[in-house]
């Protein structure tokens, strides 16, 4: 009978027990399912949530026409939570950030879109049954991938 090697004992060690993996995916779907219901009622609702912060600035967060703002306002409220809905016909958005992939940003505001959110979360919830055991080949693989899709994002943000 083989012993097991050092490498077949330290990735089995490092593994997350099936309910943990279960659990963490559940999350996470059920997080793209949301983020998937936002998406839609982005398209006939404007919702912002906003939340004073101990800080100089307020954190404010808008939901319209697929895609997120958030953003800082000057200090000053008086509400520390609150969400406001708006008609989106009556309000509309700026097309400031109508580029090809919708992401902007600058100093003071973040646009991310709904499309964005969703991968990202379906994403995080296979996460959890990858095989851990990656070789260099692959690594160098995903960095890769990862600078021709921010490549192409600030590309697109021009």
């Amino acid at each position: 009978m083989n012993a097991p090697s050092p490498a077949d004992s330290a990735a089995s060690t490092r593994t997350w027990p099936f309910w943990i993996r279960v659990g963490v995916s559940v999350f996470f779907g059920t997080l793209a399912i949301a983020v998937c219901a936002l998406w839609a009622r982005s398209y006939i609702w404007r919702d912002r949530v906003t939340v004073v912060a101990p800080l100089a600035f307020d954190v404010s967060g808008d939901s319209v026409q697929g895609r997120l703002y958030l953003h800082q306002r000057q200090k000053g409220l008086t509400k520390s939570i609150w969400w406001e809905v708006y008609d989106v016909a009556r309000y509309p958005t700026s097309s400031r950030y109508n580029n090809a992939l919708g992401l902007g940003w600058n100093d003071w505001l973040i646009c991310l879109p709904y499309w964005f959110l969703g991968l990202v979360a379906i994403a995080l919830a296979t996460v959890p049954f990858v095989i851990h055991r990656f070789s260099l080949r692959a690594l160098l693989i995903a960095v890769t991938l990862v600078a021709v899709v921010l490549g192409v994002a600030t590309w697109a943000g021009r």
